[in-house]
């Protein structure tokens, strides 16, 4: 078998892995300034240079692919011949696989285990290393405790397979190509609820029509564009409505006011970290961790350290976490060159969550200044670690930090403010300890395991009540 590729960008990257180069004829693509050039020894041509006769398919890795189809029909190209990426199953007929550590079992070995534990498939946007994702991945790791096989499935992989692979969760990294095959509906009906973890895959969350046991929706996005994007499927009497915060609650009453939705929020694990130390030294050191965009509010903290007199400044130290790949390389010059100019911040990359740990045990302070954030996993993970936090009033935790609890909260782009509140904790050691008990009470209450727990024993009470 033989195919063309078209399209070298942003899904041909999300697919590639699943494409056998010897079958690729050739990549196909309209941007003169690609063509010519070679991706791994196989050339990049003109769509009107390709002779269509050569290949059995013409696999199209682009979003907007009907204006593709479009063009390879005037080319004289069979409808038959031409699948999009949502279809590659039906060329490349990958298994389902299911990986467990250092395992890896077909679906049919997985389901053919006798097994009379109840199962749970979990669902992710991607395995990256981000928010919704590790929200997911530890509300598999909860399930289990419970009594509960379960089994996170995400569209595409990621640098969370890694950890998956260590704490021995289930997971199959490739739903999107997957979900093509005819086995998808008999491997999806064995289990006894499918738990959904973002809005983002309510596009592929249409193919669980069929399915009639309970579908959890876990809504962790605020933001307006993706309600529109992003339409869920028709409701069902077997799906349930949850969300991490009260932002997270407004804007989906906005778009679905007749539907019922409450609050669940995620916990964090907490076993390797209840007797930590904090690290001891003779300044006050703020972490910031999110990568880089303006959503995040870079500029703002940024603007906040520069107001700080230089004299003052020396006693602190500003430690800045986060990957900057998704940005222009201009955007990311800037900054570097704009950050260099203070000595006392100090830039990281992307780091593991183990060098994160090490990060807010090496810490005080934590800041976040968001300017359109719902319950951001890095300030609660600050609370975990008894850390005193500066929040902007959009971030979710902030409900919970009203005059001065477990840290500040400042209105959102106000600078001055977030300025004003660093320089509280010059000079006192107090203020620190006493935030930072408040922090971990916070924690305790609202994040913990035992809190999130308790919480999804009475949605499944509640559930096996209505169904």
């Amino acid at each position: 078998m033989l195919v063309y590729v078209f399209g070298t960008g942003f899904y041909y990257n999300m697919y590639r892995q699943y494409i056998d180069k010897e079958i690729i004829l050739n990549y196909l693509d309209n941007d003169p300034l690609k063509q010519g050039k070679f991706i791994e020894g196989i050339e990049v041509i003109s769509p009107k240079q390709a002779d269509y006769n050569k290949v059995d398919y013409i696999l199209i890795l682009i979003d907007n692919n009907q204006p593709i189809v479009e063009q390879l029909i005037s080319y004289g190209v069979e409808q038959k011949k031409i699948r999009t990426y949502r279809q590659l199953n039906d060329v490349l007929m990958q298994p389902i696989i299911i990986k467990h550590g250092v395992d890896s079992i077909s679906a049919d070995e997985y389901l053919n285990t006798y097994n009379q534990r109840k199962r749970v498939l979990l669902l992710s946007h991607d395995f990256s290393r981000t928010g919704v994702p590790v929200a997911v991945m530890h509300m598999a790791e909860l399930f289990e405790e419970m009594g509960i096989e379960s089994v996170v499935g995400a569209l595409i992989g990621g640098s969370l397979e890694e950890e998956l692979c260590e704490k021995k969760i289930r997971f199959i990294n490739n739903l999107h190509v997957i979900s093509c095959d005819a086995k998808f509906e008999r491997f999806i009906n064995h289990f006894n609820y499918i738990f959904i973890g973002t809005i983002t895959v309510a596009g592929f969350a249409h193919k669980f029509s069929f399915f009639n046991k309970p579908i959890i929706w876990w809504f962790n996005e605020r933001y307006i564009d993706q309600y529109k994007e992003f339409t869920l499927p028709k409701h069902k009497d077997n799906m349930f409505y949850y969300a991490d915060g009260d932002n997270t609650i407004d804007v989906f009453k906005s778009f679905y006011p007749e539907r019922n939705i409450e609050l669940l929020y995620y916990f964090l694990p907490d076993d390797e970290m209840i007797n930590h130390v904090h690290e001891e030294h003779d300044y006050i050191q703020f972490l910031f961790a999110a990568f880089l965009s303006r959503r995040k509010g870079h500029d703002i903290f940024l603007d906040a350290i520069k107001k700080i007199p230089s004299n003052k400044r020396e006693k602190f130290r500003f430690v800045i976490v986060g990957q900057d790949s998704r940005n222009k390389k201009d955007v990311i010059t800037d900054w570097n060159k704009q950050t260099k100019e203070i000595p006392q911040i100090i830039h990281y990359g992307e780091v593991s969550q183990r060098e994160l740990n090490s990060l807010y045990m090496m810490s005080d302070v934590f800041v976040c200044s968001s300017r359109d954030d719902t319950i951001p996993i890095v300030v609660t993970q600050a609370f975990e670690y008894s850390m005193p936090c500066i929040v902007t009033d959009i971030v979710g935790q902030s409900k919970y930090m009203e005059n001065g609890y477990a840290g500040f909260v400042f209105s959102n782009e106000d600078s001055d403010s977030l300025c004003k509140y660093m320089l509280k904790y010059a000079d006192n050691k107090e203020l620190l300890k006493t935030q930072g008990k408040q922090a971990r009470e916070i924690f305790e209450i609202y994040f913990s395991k035992k809190a999130v727990k308790d919480k999804m024993k009475k949605i499944l009470t509640s559930i096996s009540k209505e169904k």
